[in-house]
């Protein structure tokens, strides 16, 4: 578990600074966004201000309040009767002496003094100015109910002249809109009257504005659409300061001018009357980097605990091959000891009783120098196992290539073991035929190997049992050499393994046999050295097959051979 606890700090720390950067890029954003917030507020404050500098649409009476006739309105009434001439002048003098002056019924007289002007002028540049007059007091200074009608007189007029009529038309629209708000103001009068604070009022399909005006009692009225283009003009003046993933919300007495966006809002500010607010709609553009800041710690600490486990894993792979090889080179040691001290005190012994003159029998005495005989080739199987071993895992082991008669190599090796296989009343049997051409091989490395697996054949073979040895040619280019017992055969599980160095099947406490474990991995070694192929499988009844493929051709030189054997 230690090797982990640098793993987890490595994961502390990469959370601990994600949460620092994501915080420092909300603050960043904040900071960016109150900018953009600040300038917007500024900016509608101002058009706010701008608008307010227009005078509003002047109510007037419906029905006109009836007024009694003064100076100006008998001015009128003379400009009647006179000619042109005299009848201008007198116009003059009376919108000049009483301007606002009206008319019995209620109704100003300005506007009907500047339509008598009109009707009056020849000039028809002078028409188009005195039109202008016309709208501008039935509009704007003087309006009444009868506005409309003198409008739209005024272009007929123009009209029958041949002028165009359409100069009246800003006039017309202004005219439009004046009276909605006045609407507005006489459907919701009740409520203004009571209220002194700005708020939203309603008028049919239309939503105001409304706030007091300068005048006492007296309210000015800004349409929704027209608040709303003022907001975005703002909002777009500040969008050069706004980060793409935010946006601009303008809210006038509670009421958002433009479509709501839902989002957390990082930034506002607020005034008497409206509120800017900054807010933030695309999370996933503002904690990108975060994102892929994240993706790479998890990266780095999936990288890492794969690391750490493949590191354990290999680790505790490691220790328990040692611990296998340790536990093989402890049974080695315990094998070779016990291989060593037994044939040693038996020729000790008889060599005492041959040297005492105890054994006196000639019989007796050919039995014991047969049996030195046979212990000191054991023994010198044993050392020459042992240094040949030495030498392939320090790969100081040459090879020495040249034609051999593998025939007569193996009729020598079955020769040298058959007295070893009468002791145990076994019979060894070699069955070859002629390979042609002569193959090319280490020819006391190949009888090495064929007589460990010999050897291990009259081990590992009950007593009067049949071992063969066949030798036989393969098409193309590679020679069969075979080795047959009648044995217990090899438990599948460990025909793989037992061609390692010190591996001996079962327990060296209760093994009945003698060896120390490295014939087979000589064997093996050998034949890779020779670019052939080992396999072992055990035989339909009893008995295992030992089989090597080898080439006629084996490569020069090969002084550290890969192991290439398998079990089938």
């Amino acid at each position: 578990m230690l090797v982990f606890i640098p793993l987890l700090l490595l994961a502390g720390f990469g959370i601990k600074g994600l949460q620092t950067s994501r915080l420092a890029a909300r603050q960043g954003a904040e900071r960016e966004i109150g900018r953009a917030v600040l300038s917007a507020s500024d900016a509608f404050a101002a058009a706010l201000i701008e608008e307010r500098t227009f005078p509003g649409p002047q109510l007037y009476e419906l029905p006109p309040v009836p007024a009694s006739p003064g100076f100006a309105l008998e001015l009128y009434r003379q400009a009647l009767t006179v000619d042109s001439d005299q009848a201008l002048a007198l116009l003059t003098q009376a919108a000049e002496a009483e301007p606002a002056g009206r008319t019995e019924s209620g109704v100003p007289l300005l506007p009907l003094i500047e339509w008598r002007r009109l009707q009056l002028r020849a000039d028809l540049a002078a028409m188009k100015v005195q039109a202008a007059n016309l709208a501008r007091s039935a509009v704007e200074t003087h309006p009444s109910v009868l506005t409309p009608e003198l409008l739209e007189r005024a272009g007929l007029l123009l009209h029958a002249q041949g002028l165009d009529a359409n100069v009246l038309g800003d006039w017309r629209e202004r005219w439009a809109a004046d009276e909605r708000v006045r609407s507005a103001l006489r459907s919701n009068a009740s409520l203004l009257a009571s209220s002194t604070a700005p708020a939203w009022i309603l008028s049919g399909d239309e939503s105001w504005w409304a706030e007091p005006a300068a005048d006492p009692g007296g309210w000015r009225l800004l349409a929704r659409p027209r608040l709303k283009a003022l907001a975005t003009i703002a909002c777009e003046r500040a969008a050069q300061l706004l980060p793409e993933y935010a946006s601009l919300q303008i809210h006038l007495t509670g009421v958002p001018l433009m479509s709501e966006q839902s989002g957390e809002v990082l930034a506002r500010t607020t005034s008497d009357d409206f509120r800017v607010a900054g807010i933030l709609h695309d999370p996933a553009s503002l904690y990108a980097q975060q994102r892929v800041q994240t993706f790479w710690l998890a990266a780095l600490l999936g990288c890492a605990l794969v690391a750490a486990c493949g590191g354990t894993w290999m680790m505790s792979t490691s220790l328990a091959r040692e611990r296998q090889l340790n536990a093989l080179k402890s049974d080695f040691v315990s094998s070779i000891s016990h291989e060593l001290r037994a044939p040693v005190a038996s020729m000790r012994i008889m060599a005492e009783n041959l040297g005492s003159g105890i054994v006196s029998d000639e019989v007796r005495r050919r039995e014991y120098h047969q049996l030195i005989a046979d212990e000191c080739w054991r023994l010198g199987t044993l050392i020459e196992n042992v240094l040949d071993l030495a030498r392939i895992e320090r790969n100081r082991k040459v090879y020495h290539f040249a034609e051999a008669d593998v025939a007569a190599l193996a009729c020598d090796a079955v020769q040298l073991l058959q007295p070893r296989a009468a002791q145990r009343r076994q019979e060894i049997v070699l069955e070859s035929e002629p390979i042609e051409p002569p193959p090319v091989c280490d020819s006391l490395a190949v009888q090495q190997a064929l007589i460990n697996l010999i050897d291990n054949a009259i081990k590992f073979s009950p007593e009067q049992t049949l071992i063969s040895v066949r030798l036989a040619g393969q098409v193309p280019a590679h020679w069969i050499l075979e080795v047959i017992d009648q044995g217990p055969g090899i438990p599948e599980g460990e025909q793989a393994k037992i061609f390692e160095r010190f591996y001996r099947i079962g327990s060296e406490l209760r093994r009945e046999t003698r060896g120390t474990g490295i014939g087979l991995s000589i064997v093996a070694h050998i034949v890779a050295g020779h670019g052939g192929t080992i396999t072992v499988q055990n035989q339909p009844a009893c008995g295992t097959k030992f089989t090597l493929r080898l080439p006629c051709e084996p490569p020069r030189l090969h002084t550290e051979p890969i192991l290439p054997c398998r079990a089938s």
